[in-house]
């Protein structure tokens, strides 16, 4: 009589051995595949299948492979009894899903479908929501564990997703202007031009708390001046440097001064930049005519700072001056400089359609 081991498979009181044991495989065979096998789990099953098919004890197979007894026991009943074909471990059947593959679909199409067409006045889908979605539809209830796991089978994830102004440009035109702007890098880059981006920002003076390390005895608190004053910084990323100036405020004269200090560094360079009024003054387009080509202006899709990298480089740039209360634009001004001159401002890397 066999008795079950509760693993799928059973072991009558004696184990074969010899030629007993895998009667249709060959101890060359063993050998073949013990070779080829790397070391794990699997070569150990070999190797113990080839010591008892030259009649090694499983005391003596135990001390081998260094396995516990019952583990080699369990190994070797398995392979007998299943073949070497079958020599891993099943995968458990576990529970049967609750769901058919027809209401499965259902809850996807569902839940494709903002909850405001359902009822609801939430915009985005929450667990309680979608159980109350099933139990109405399909008769059935779903405990939040179980529906956590249906849903990433689904393809769902819990996210909070990327806000986007609704006057942006569609996808279509970015990846047409993403299209048009690979075209024009390879045409200009074999010209020698220089690819630059160029954004505003404005930093404030006062502090803001963020993360760093510090001693627990010194407390944690960073002296704040509460002060909503603003240094405007233009600025340009370049393929290796990164090219700031602090002004007094964004319009077409400080725009043009900053073209004529990037000129004299490059002398041709292509910049992809926002569509400011500032950039798109007057004076700027008579200035970019008296350029005769060597300065040409990319604007991006309105909306869309994504597809600036100089918008990275601000936000490294206000990370780094985050924990500090300046007592004015001048000291702002001399702690960027400082940090651009020691190498410690590093320019990011610009995005493909910049590149290549």
């Amino acid at each position: 009589m066999r008795a079950s081991d509760g693993r799928g498979w059973s072991k009558p009181g004696t184990l074969p051995t010899g030629n007993d044991f895998l009667p249709d495989t060959d101890t060359q065979i063993l050998l073949k595949m013990i070779a080829a096998c790397p070391p794990g789990k699997i070569r150990d099953i070999m190797r113990a299948c080839y010591e008892r098919k030259i009649n090694a004890s499983i005391r003596r197979i135990r001390d081998l492979l260094m396995r516990p007894y019952s583990t080699v026991r369990e190994w070797l009943w398995r392979v007998h009894e299943r073949g070497l074909d079958n020599i891993s471990d099943r995968k458990p059947p576990g529970a049967r899903c609750m769901l058919g593959p027809e209401e499965i679909e259902i809850v996807r199409k569902t839940l494709r479908q903002p909850p405001t067409e359902h009822g609801f006045e939430q915009g985005a889908w929450l667990l309680r929501m979608i159980a109350e979605v099933i139990t109405k539809k399909l008769k059935k209830h779903c405990r939040p564990r179980t529906l956590r796991r249906l849903l990433r089978r689904m393809g769902f994830s819990y996210v909070k997703p990327r806000t986007v102004p609704r006057k942006s440009a569609s996808k279509m035109e970015q990846e047409e202007f993403m299209k048009q702007c690979r075209q024009l890098v390879s045409e200009k880059s074999a010209e020698d031009y220089t690819m630059l981006a160029q954004d505003e920002a404005g930093v404030r003076l006062g502090a803001c708390g963020g993360y760093g390390w510090r001693f627990k005895a010194d407390g944690c608190e960073v002296g704040v001046g509460f002060s909503t004053k603003e240094t405007r910084i233009i600025g340009a990323l370049g393929p290796d440097a990164v090219h700031m100036k602090v002004v007094d405020s964004i319009n077409a004269e400080t725009f043009i001064e900053f073209l004529k200090e990037l000129r004299q560094i490059y002398k041709k360079f292509v910049m992809f930049l926002e569509n400011l009024s500032a950039h798109k003054a007057v004076k700027v387009s008579r200035y970019i005519e008296s350029t005769d080509g060597d300065v040409i202006l990319v604007y991006l899709p309105k909306y869309t700072p994504q597809l600036n990298p100089m918008e990275i480089q601000w936000m490294v740039l206000k990370n780094m001056t985050a924990q500090r209360c300046f007592n004015n634009a001048e000291e702002l001004a001399k702690s960027i400089q400082i940090l651009i001159d020691a190498g410690q401002l590093l320019p990011v890397k610009q995005m493909d359609y910049m590149i290549s």
